[in-house]
């Protein structure tokens, strides 16, 4: 854990991609991406498919990958050539070609982040959508009371799937100098920089006034950290925002659980995969579960491996990965007990599964491996079905029509899907 926000800030400008000028590409492709945004008015004035495309997805998108991952995402140029724009694990290692050629790229996305398709469609509606976009980027009007409006439950202008992440980008794209981004990323990384920063400290509860004061820290680091000031510095609140994610992304607790737990890990009957999964937190590939007392979220977890590209399943490990173990007795036949009544591939999922129990200074674990399937699982529960994909450390719903795409697009179900 870093000292200082100035430490955290200078970490992030001597090691973010510096080899790749990544962050540079990036940044060039965000600014030109948002000014195309806004002079073809958010695409609102077409139809929902287009403005999905163009705003909500990451990139365009191919046959086999859909456009929403920021891995293995690529620009296009108006001859038709595609140009990696960032590997599976985020590097851009052709930002120096995309740089070159930026001025001949046919950009169609965001750019910027890969989930605004998630947590509901906002764009079921359009003309309503419309609406509220007008009013949030109304600057006549106070900042709070227009975040409260567009986010709160009886809001003026609350519409079904708006969230703070997606609200902010509008405001962040119409506004880029004013406006940074609220979402997840900003939480986590304001949590970790409260600790060397009381001022990173968000305790308002009112919607409005928490993002007003969030929007004035990210202003903050802005300036305070500038290019003007520091080799590499901030050159605009975009680069601020792929800052918070960095820090949310390199400095989370349960990154740093090795250093801080109470206890030591007894690694004799443990592997040195499973202990480096413990330490290194839960991801794209690694789920932590404390205990089996909600079955459905176990069920949950393995459908998302499932329908994505597998991953690994420990049960008696807390969020933080502190170790709280389970039961001496426990079987793992419980486990396929409890969830069996979840799954509607009951019989396709049983292959999928390799569970085994490993102890820990005297606590049982239980892992799971979970390999992807190349068919769709769903799972069902109060009469509604399901369907979950894995996305970072979270296993996001897909609504009906995310799922048709996602299964034509997806590289496990295409060749088995006819």
């Amino acid at each position: 854990m870093l000292k200082s926000i100035e430490e955290y800030c200078k970490h992030y400008f001597d090691n973010y991609n510096a080899k790749y000028h990544h962050r540079d590409a990036w940044l060039k492709i965000r600014e030109i991406r948002y000014k195309q945004i806004r002079d073809n008015h958010f695409y609102l004035d077409t139809d929902s498919k287009a403005f999905k495309k163009e705003v909500l997805q990451f990139w365009e998108g191919n046959k086999y990958y859909g456009g929403y991952s920021y891995g293995e995402s690529y620009t296009k140029t108006d001859k038709d050539e595609w140009i990696l724009f960032q590997n599976r694990i985020g590097e851009t290692l052709a930002a120096e070609e995309t740089l070159n050629k930026v001025n001949s790229l046919v950009l169609h996305g965001n750019y910027s982040w890969s989930m605004l398709f998630m947590g509901g469609d906002i764009a079921k509606d359009i003309s309503k959508l419309r609406k509220t976009v007008k009013y949030l980027l109304d600057e006549k009007i106070n900042i709070a009371e227009r975040v409260n409006n567009v986010l709160r439950p009886d809001g003026k202008h609350k519409i079904d799937g708006m969230s703070n992440g997606k609200s902010t980008v509008f405001l962040h794209m119409a506004y880029p100098g004013k406006y940074g981004v609220w979402n997840g990323p900003v939480d986590g990384a304001f949590k970790i920089l409260s600790k060397v920063d009381e001022r990173f400290k968000i305790k308002e509860s009112d919607l409005g006034e928490k993002y007003e004061k969030i929007n004035k820290l990210l202003n903050y680091l802005k300036s305070e950290y500038s290019f003007k000031k520091y080799k590499n510095g901030f050159k605009n609140l975009s680069d601020v925002d792929i800052f918070v994610w960095y820090v949310a992304d390199k400095f989370s607790e349960s990154k740093d659980s090795k250093k801080t737990r109470n206890f030591q890990l007894d690694t004799s009957n443990l592997s040195d995969d499973v202990l480096s999964k413990i330490s290194g937190g839960e991801n794209s590939k690694i789920e932590f579960k404390e205990s089996i007392a909600n079955p459905f979220s176990i069920a949950k977890a393995i459908s998302s491996f499932m329908n994505s590209n597998g991953g690994t399943l420990l049960i008696g490990v807390q969020d933080d990965g502190n170790i709280s173990g389970l039961p001496n007795n426990f079987d793992t036949a419980n486990i396929e007990n409890i969830i069996s009544g979840y799954f509607l591939n009951r019989i396709r999922t049983a292959n999928l599964l390799n569970d085994n129990i490993i102890k820990i200074n005297s606590h049982n674990i239980c892992k799971i491996e979970i390999k992807p399937s190349n068919k769709p699982i769903y799972i069902k529960s109060n009469n509604q079905t399901y369907f979950f994909i894995r996305k970072f450390a979270a296993s996001p719903k897909l609504e009906v029509h995310e799922v048709c795409d996602y299964i034509s697009e997806h590289d496990n179900f295409v060749n088995n899907i006819r």
